[in-house]
């Protein structure tokens, strides 16, 4: 008799080389799929690297989420033809606005 599926879930630690010799890791969490009868990775997380030469785990930079503040907040300003100054410059040769416009 064969062992009941329970649909848990296994995390695993992967490691990748480089050609650089660089070493990366890899948090990885498979599950088991029942239909298909194979284990299918549920999700897959960098948790760092080993540079050449060494034997310690350098953590990488910190990923932003996507419910982090990234998103630049832009400002749309209207412009029209009284923020425009009426009279150009002193020395240009440019004519004022108000002529081009009359």
């Amino acid at each position: 008799m064969s062992k009941p599926v329970t649909g848990k879930t296994h995390v695993g630690e992967r490691r990748e080389r480089r050609p650089n010799g660089d070493v990366y890791l890899y948090e990885r969490v498979t599950a088991y799929n029942e239909q298909a009868k194979k284990t299918y990775t549920v999700s897959q997380k960098l948790k760092g690297k080993i540079k050449s030469g060494t034997q310690e785990v350098i953590t990488t930079r910190p990923k932003k989420r996507k419910g982090e503040e990234a998103v630049a907040c832009a400002v749309r300003k209207h412009s029209g033809l009284s923020s425009i100054p009426p009279t150009t410059t002193p020395g240009s040769n440019l004519p004022s606005v108000k002529t081009c416009l009359s």
